[in-house]
């Protein structure tokens, strides 16, 4: 199976993709998470970082490659396929990344979205705090209003997702992450703009063609 690595602003699907691949046998690598967790355990790392995640500031580069390199050499150890999501965020973090970038054939997949279609997603974004679940209000409800449907426990609104913050993410996405796809090669581009459900389906036949390859 092929390691991926997706790129997208916040809101543009990338763990409706993520969750799609999991099921398919993928390990997924979300920066995201991955901080949240550091902070959520009160590690030294999470209590410097911890403003950082609450307040959308991308933290240091190095700290970001040395996080991510750590958790792809962990899965490799376990001999599945994995999707990177969330990293890297800068020029900065690509150019460090470029030898494991070669030396794991990452496949990038870039999402595709309007700005507009992307905030209002993620106005209506909920999260499951106990297994990450993703909602949307909208597009992904829970059977139970603001239930999880996976573990029944509440669900919540993250903090980044606060709407002026929402939208300084994205305003981050175009100054510091977008110019990483002008020196990356795009191997497959979906159409993020369309229904859940066609995203889903886009992500599937793609996993089947890379499957028959």
């Amino acid at each position: 199976m092929i390691n991926f690595l997706i790129f997208g602003s916040p809101g543009s699907g990338k763990g409706t993709v993520c969750e799609e691949m999991a099921r398919r046998g993928h390990t997924v690598l979300s920066m995201g998470t991955l901080l949240r967790k550091h902070v959520r355990d009160s590690t030294p790392l999470g209590k410097k970082i911890e403003q950082n995640v609450h307040q959308s500031i991308l933290i240091p580069d190095i700290i970001a490659c040395e996080l991510m390199e750590d958790e792809i050499k962990r899965v490799v150890a376990t001999e599945k396929p994995f999707v990177i999501e969330g990293f890297p965020s800068t020029i900065i973090q690509y150019q460090l990344f470029i030898p494991a970038f070669k030396k794991y054939h990452l496949k990038v997949l870039y999402l595709e979205c309007r700005s507009d279609l992307a905030i209002e997603r993620i106005a209506l974004r909920r999260i499951c705090p106990v297994c990450e679940g993703i909602y949307n209000l909208k597009s992904n409800p829970p059977h139970k209003q603001n239930i999880c449907d996976r573990c029944d426990n509440l669900l919540v609104r993250r903090s980044e997702d606060d709407l002026s913050l929402a939208k300084k993410r994205m305003e981050s996405f175009q100054e510091k992450t977008y110019p990483i796809l002008n020196e990356v090669k795009v191997d497959h581009v979906l159409n993020s703009n369309s229904s859940r459900d066609q995203l889903l389906a886009q992500v599937i036949e793609l996993l089947d063609e890379q499957r028959a390859c």
